[in-house]
């Protein structure tokens, strides 16, 4: 079977370090299709994030604001492939 394959590395910020997605192998075309369109990603919403984790993104919309919710998932929705995520310190 197949994994989807994260690699994550630091990166400075205003506020000290983030981390950011820096390659993604797909495990499926659904999961491959799912991360083009935004459903599924590294960390935050565009954003870089304090905690490396792939989510599953859920947007409220609301007439004063959106609101983004991450969930964090260890395995692909769609295929149940195991995810890799490896992290490295730069």
């Amino acid at each position: 079977m197949n994994q989807l394959s994260v690699r994550a590395a630091q990166i400075p910020t205003d506020g000290g370090t983030a981390w950011r997605a820096m390659v993604a192998e797909y495990c499926c075309d659904e999961m491959e299709e799912a991360w083009d369109d935004g459903v599924v990603g590294f960390g935050a919403k565009d954003e870089p994030t304090e905690d490396p984790a792939v989510n599953l993104y859920r947007v409220d919309v609301w007439p004063e604001a959106t609101v983004w919710t991450e969930y964090p998932i260890r395995f692909c929705p769609f295929c149940g492939a195991e995810i890799d995520l490896k992290t490295a310190e730069g």
